[in-house]
């Protein structure tokens, strides 16, 4: 494994725990048993650390939905972002928000993990943009009020 790497795995086992802005260049050194300066001989910083993060996660969140789209259609996708995000609620936030510059993520990778939803609407760029944002929106509400009632999640996907 690659210091890169381990700089990586220490800053997702963190954030699991703290969420993004309680995480330090100094912890996640600390995680991995260096000292702070020697970091920046591997990244430039948190906004590195955080896109490399955030790439990690949005190839895992895509391969996760397209494994629901591949069980069960449109019902299998909302599922597992569903899954995703309250399985890994600060990760979700991470790859989502504004906690570093999206130009630092690879060119192609956020469409292609939101691809399912894509698929949802026959490739209907417009439709699938409206699926993408009403499946964000009800993760943002869930993980900030703590639980959506199940029952709006299934008018969703109903047939």
């Amino acid at each position: 494994m690659s210091r890169t790497d381990e700089i990586v795995t220490a800053a997702r086992l963190l954030l699991q725990d703290y969420g993004w802005p309680e995480i330090s260049i100094r912890d996640i050194a600390n995680e991995i048993g260096i000292k702070a300066p020697s970091l920046y001989k591997h990244v430039s910083g948190m906004e590195e650390i955080a896109a490399l993060v955030a790439t990690e996660a949005l190839s895992e969140y895509g391969q996760h939905l397209r494994e629901g789209w591949e069980e069960n259609g449109a019902t299998g996708v909302l599922a597992a972002h569903r899954d995703y995000f309250r399985e890994n609620p600060y990760l979700y936030e991470l790859m989502t928000g504004r906690l570093f510059p999206r130009e630092y993520l690879p060119r192609d990778l956020p469409g292609w993990a939101r691809e399912p939803f894509h698929w949802m609407a026959d490739i209907n760029t417009q439709l699938g943009l409206s699926y993408t944002a009403m499946a964000h929106g009800l993760a943002l509400l869930e993980l900030r009020d703590g639980h959506i009632p199940d029952p709006q999640w299934e008018y969703v996907v109903a047939d």
